[in-house]
């Protein structure tokens, strides 16, 4: 892995950190979920993160113009790491 993408490997899992430890963020999904009739449970919270967060790490891929971190493969890694801590 070239240190550019370590950077940006770094940059991701500190934003998705964010993303997991945010009540605010949890309440916003909750609500979503409610507005659409969905059942809120905290597998569905998860999931929505996990959506959320790999929406994150394709738009970095893009803005680098990166195959690498718009690779599904990679996000799968990445996605892996920070919920599975695989």
């Amino acid at each position: 892995m070239s240190e550019e993408d370590k950077s940006v490997e770094t940059v991701i899992k500190d934003k998705a950190n964010k993303i997991n430890n945010n009540k605010g963020y949890e309440n916003h999904i909750k609500n979503v979920l409610k507005d659409h009739h969905i059942e809120i449970s905290k597998e569905a919270v998860k999931v929505f993160k996990m959506g959320a967060i790999d929406a994150m790490i394709y738009d970095v891929g893009a803005a680098l113009d990166s195959r690498y971190w718009k690779s599904r493969k990679q996000r799968r890694r990445m996605l892996d790491e920070i919920f599975f801590g695989k």
